[in-house]
Formats: C-alpha cells, structure tokens, sequence
C-alpha cells in the first residue's frame, strides 16, 4: 500500500464510521451522502486489504485491524485539528463541530439544560451528543475517539486516563409533596418508609444498610427518570444525590428530605484523554461543562 492513496477525507470518514457505528450516522455527521461515505469505504478496503466493518442488526462493527487502527487515526486527527486551532485560534461563535459526552441519565439530568443554553450562545453551530457506555469500555472509548469526555462518579479508569473532580454531591431523601415524611424525619420514620433504589450506587447501598433500611427497599430502577413517575401521588421514598433532587423538584410536585445522620456524598468527575489538552476546542468545552455544572447546581 502506498500512503500517498490515502487522504485525509478518508481517514475521517474511517474515524467517523468507527465512532458511529453506522455509515448512514457518519455520512450525517460528516455532511456527506451516504453512497460517497460507502464508496469511501470501498475503496479504504481495497487500499488496506481488510473489510474494515461487518455489519450488525443496528449498524456496523469493527474487524481486528480496524479496532487496531481506530485509536491511532483518531490520535493523528486530533494533534491535526490541535495543530490548525493553535494556529489560526478556536472560535466558538463559527465553529461547526460535535462534541461526544459520555454520562448517566442522572448526570444529563443536572448537566445538559444549562450546558446546551451556554453553547446556544456561545457557539450556535456546535452540537452536543451524550452516549452511555459500559464503564469498563470507558477508557476505550476516550482512546479511540468514540467519545472527548466522561463524567461521572467513578474512580481512576486508568493511568493514561485523566481526572479532573468537578464536586461533591451528598445524597438527599427526594419525595412527593405529598408524603407523609417530615422535612427533618427521625431514624424510625424513615425506617417506616419504603424505598426506591435507582441506578447503580453503592453507596446508596451501604447508606441504607447503616440505617437498617435495606427490608425497606420496594423497588429497584435502573433509570433515574423512572423516579418522578414512581415517587409521584405514592408514599415511597428514594435516595438521590442533591443536584438531581433539586434538578427533579424544579418540575414541581417533589420536595427533598434532609436526613438526620452525616451524609454521605458521591464524587463527580470529569475524565478525558491526555490529548485532549493539544485541543483548545477540547479543553474549551470541558471549562464549560465546569461553568454549566457549577451554575445549575447554584441556580436550585
């Protein structure tokens, strides 16, 4: 194979495939038809002698090449587009660009209506995307491109993974109005209350089990959205961190319960590539996701 038959149209629209999943996504991602993105592909597959993708129920996956490749071309493209805003500046108010966060529901819940209002203003033609992925394919992800940041309550993710901590949310007691739970319940009232455990937490978990509250547990979600709709006209009670307590009672018909022991707080952070501080686009949106996080969480 001859470099030279390579472009640089080419290995976009390969990164843009790989991160995607999809021809049909990438062609729109990229403003192309999706023929000129397939024929790319065509053409990428006979340079490389590989068939790149296979297809798949919901779109295309990966070979072992292109799994192989997708980390490096991503790396290239990114020191590329670094190199060119260093030299000519970003500008937010022209940029045309889509940024990839990966988030729970209950993070998107405190984080993208004041995150997408400041990029309506600031940079109209940018767009967001949020995707969740399994949180050991973080890394991964991050690497090869799939997406520029992550936010979350998880630990370290891996030494070449960069943590920022963006603040400490401490869980609160979320119920409806009209719950008969006092604002400031006693031990035995909220172990006469029943439960909801949403998502994944284990310190949710470990805080009712030092309450004694675990037999009270009525019903596991795996979604935080699902908790207005359970919590709604009923007596249960769920264990939420504050900003998506206070994220749910702006919809009104909820209020928040402070409980009567320390509470507990989950670490939000913020995760990305070290590459990413070559990106001055890069590390422009992760200050904004700083900002947008700080002022709703101030705004409630």
């Amino acid at each position: 194979m001859n470099i030279n038959d390579i472009d640089l149209n080419l290995l976009r629209i390969l990164d843009a495939v790989y991160s995607e999943r999809s021809v049909s996504r990438a062609a729109v991602r990229l403003n192309l038809s999706q023929p000129r993105v397939s024929n790319a592909l065509v053409t990428l597959r006979a340079l490389l002698e590989d068939r790149l993708f296979v297809r798949t129920g919901s779109g295309v996956a990966p070979t072992e090449l292109m799994t192989v490749l997708a980390p490096r071309i991503r790396e290239a493209l990114t020191l590329l587009e670094g190199c060119l805003v260093q030299r000519f500046g970003f500008e937010p108010g022209a940029a045309q660009r889509t940024f990839r966060l990966h988030m729970s529901d209950s993070i998107e819940i405190v984080a993208v209506p004041s995150l997408r209002q400041r990029v309506e203003e600031l940079a109209p033609r940018v767009r967001l995307e949020t995707t969740q992925i399994p949180t050991q394919r973080i890394p991964q992800a991050l690497q090869a491109g799939e997406i520029d940041f992550a936010i979350g309550s998880y630990g370290v993710l891996g030494d070449d993974i960069v943590r920022e901590h963006l603040f400490n949310d401490p869980f609160v007691l979320l119920v409806a109005r009209s719950h008969a739970l006092p604002r400031n319940p006693s031990r035995e009232a909220l172990q006469q209350t029943r439960y909801v455990v949403a998502g994944e937490s284990p310190d949710v978990e470990q805080l009712m089990a030092d309450l004694g509250l675990t037999r009270q547990i009525s019903v596991r979600t795996s979604f935080y959205l699902s908790v207005p709709a359970l919590l709604h006209g009923g007596d249960l009670a769920v264990w939420l961190p504050h900003s998506v307590a206070r994220a749910i009672v702006a919809f009104g018909k909820y209020r928040i319960v402070t409980p009567p022991i320390q509470q507990r707080a989950v670490a939000v952070n913020l995760f990305r590539h070290p590459r990413a501080a070559l990106d001055p686009a890069l590390m422009w949106m992760s200050g904004l996701v700083r900002t947008s996080l700080n002022s709703s969480r101030e705004a409630r």
